[in-house]
């Protein structure tokens, strides 16, 4: 399981908080709501919606990977069409479907792999001394995952997402996030759930 933690409610707790002292109490608009998770998160390294380490964070990971000279593999997963669920069920029932995804991500995950929302619909994962092919079978794992219908309050979703697999050698991973982006990229074009750097090259 990866070491991604749960999902922190606090700051949803501190707002709530706010918002019952009662009609002489500011009410925060919705920019000053968004500007208060943002900085949240930049705080805790954890994206508050789905519990996962948040971009910030993972890029901290791939630093250190990187000064550390290891070889492994990444994941990109990328939502497939997720803007329509957003569109046509709103964006609570998107949210709760992202973290329905998140906890299934984390499951899927093995020990010493990071885990994180690397943008709104997509996720990240680094597999330090994995093979290519160990990375393929969690990527096939990931988007089994995704196509699973997800109940998100009483609304059934039917999703689909697009994987790039890419390997890094010698603390080559700021290369392989654009290499495994190019990846996700052609397996959403191909309609394949996922995509290699062999397969970019054949």
């Amino acid at each position: 399981m990866s070491e991604a933690r749960p999902a922190p409610r606090w700051w949803a707790w501190l707002l709530e908080r706010h918002l019952s002292r009662g009609p002489r109490a500011p009410r925060l608009t919705a920019a000053e709501r968004a500007r208060l998770q943002e900085e949240l998160e930049r705080l805790t390294g954890i994206d508050a919606m789905t519990g996962l380490l948040n971009r910030s964070t993972a890029r901290q990971r791939l630093h250190a990977e990187n000064l550390g000279g290891t070889a492994g593999v990444m994941l990109l997963l990328d939502l497939d069409s997720f803007k329509a669920v957003n569109d046509q069920f709103g964006y609570v029932t998107g949210d709760v479907a992202l973290c329905v995804l998140a906890d299934r991500f984390r499951d899927a995950c093995p020990d010493g792999s990071t885990l994180s929302r690397w943008s709104g619909e997509e996720f990240l994962v680094l597999l330090p001394g994995a093979t290519l092919r160990e990375g393929v079978v969690l990527a096939l794992e990931l988007a089994a995952a995704v196509r699973a219908p997800v109940d998100a309050r009483g609304t059934t979703l039917y999703l689909r997402a697009s994987v790039g697999v890419a390997r890094w050698t010698d603390g080559d991973v700021e290369g392989c996030t654009d290499r495994a982006e190019a990846c996700a990229y052609r397996a959403k074009e191909s309609q394949d759930d996922v995509v290699t750097e062999g397969d970019l090259l054949g």
